[in-house]
């Protein structure tokens, strides 16, 4: 369906305050839609906070867990988001994306991979599919319940983390920010051909 490449040309207006009452009620939105801008929303988030600790010579070692947690959902909202739309944007091409409807309802990210992978290859994204895969699979052999990073003991009252674990912050943000953007890419790319091909049904159908 296309190149390597992607671009951001199906990309969702954005909205800016000038004050700090926001309004999230879903009038004006498309909820359902929106997994891109949630995934986008907690990887500004995310960034931001990895900033500040790279500037603070004296952070916590506790304080980089919001901080996985909110890489590790972005990442989780973005995947969602890609499989939804494509799912559909390939019903329209006549073909099937075979997703088992339980990993979208829960946090395991390795079950998405294999839908990810079959909508990539329709769309001709092996290089892009790796990329991900390559930051996803680890990620979630640490935090498969998206469970790790937030609460210091698991549902058996077991320490959440390994009492020897250890790893690098920002190289884990740098990983992360590249398969995020990969990601964005990907989701408008793909939302931007599922609005195309509504469009032209819709024009068939007069």
């Amino acid at each position: 369906m296309s190149s390597e490449s992607h671009n951001s040309g199906g990309g969702k207006s954005r909205k800016r305050s000038d004050h700090g009452y926001v309004n999230l009620g879903s009038g004006w939105r498309r909820p359902a839609q929106e997994f891109d801008l949630y995934g986008e929303a907690f990887h500004k988030a995310a960034k931001q906070l990895t900033q500040a600790l790279a500037d603070d010579d004296l952070y916590e070692p506790l304080d980089v867990c919001p901080i996985v947690f909110l890489y590790r959902h972005a990442t989780e909202l973005y995947l969602k988001g890609i499989l939804r739309a494509g799912e559909s944007l390939l019903n329209l091409e006549g073909m099937q994306l075979r997703i088992d409807d339980s990993s979208l309802r829960n946090h395991p990210l390795r079950p998405l991979l294999k839908p990810l992978r079959q909508l990539f290859e329709a769309m001709d994204w092996a290089q892009s599919y790796a990329e991900i895969a390559s930051f996803v699979v680890p990620l979630d052999e640490i935090d498969s319940n998206s469970f790790t990073f937030r609460y210091p003991v698991d549902k058996q009252n077991v320490g959440a983390l390994p009492d020897s674990f250890a790893f690098d912050i920002l190289a884990f943000a740098r990983a992360a920010d590249s398969c995020l953007d990969v990601l964005y890419n990907a989701s408008c790319t793909v939302e931007h051909y599922l609005e195309d091909a509504q469009c032209m049904l819709s024009e068939s159908c007069w």
